[in-house]
């Protein structure tokens, strides 16, 4: 399936935000995604490069490896695990591989607790075209063809329905305030109002 939506820039998402944080976010993209052993859409690492690890609105998370910590690693693996082992409890519901098995599920996202958004890597080997997957604990949702700051923008402005299998509406309408994480160890700061 072709992706028929319009872009989404960097000043699309930002002016979504209320604007850009006071200073960029060091990633190393080469290291991280050499110990990933894939690379990564190019969007999300121009919005990881701007915003860092963010919570929008106290509802989407978006994860980010930070400069000094592993722990996004290990939560990685950690999450990632929980999934291979609900997937192995019941392979029927669960149809998915997870990174980093081959052509895996790869998180990059959760919504409050109730929505978990994976890149499927197997979908294609750009990764600028990896197709987005929507887990509940109450099942899986591949998302229309989107780039992930398409996927993004449509959940800020309350335009894609990944609920249907959540008990209840993602809250689309929120204030859309970000909390950047700036390294490991710090307080959480407040960026753009």
């Amino acid at each position: 399936m072709v992706n028929t939506i319009p872009a989404v820039t960097m000043d699309d998402v930002s002016a979504l935000l209320g604007g850009l944080p006071g200073e960029p976010f060091p990633v190393d993209w080469a290291g991280v995604e050499a110990r990933l052993g894939v690379g990564l859409p190019a969007d999300y690492k121009a919005f990881g490069s701007v915003y860092g690890p963010v919570t929008v609105g106290g509802w989407l998370t978006v994860l980010v490896p930070r400069r000094a910590a592993p722990d996004y690693f290990a939560d990685l693996d950690r999450m990632q695990g929980n999934q291979r082992v609900r997937r192995d409890l019941d392979p029927a519901a669960n149809p998915y591989a997870f990174h980093p098995e081959p052509g895996g599920l790869l998180l990059w996202a959760t919504t409050d607790g109730q929505v978990e958004l994976f890149w499927d890597t197997g979908s294609g080997p750009d990764p600028d075209g990896w197709s987005t997957v929507a887990g509940t604990g109450d099942g899986w949702q591949p998302l229309p063809p989107m780039t992930t700051t398409q996927v993004l923008a449509a959940l800020l402005r309350g335009e894609l329905d990944v609920a249907p299998a959540a008990r209840r509406p993602l809250p689309g309408n929120l204030d859309h305030r970000v909390w950047r994480a700036i390294a490991a160890g710090d307080e959480a700061r407040r960026g753009a109002p």
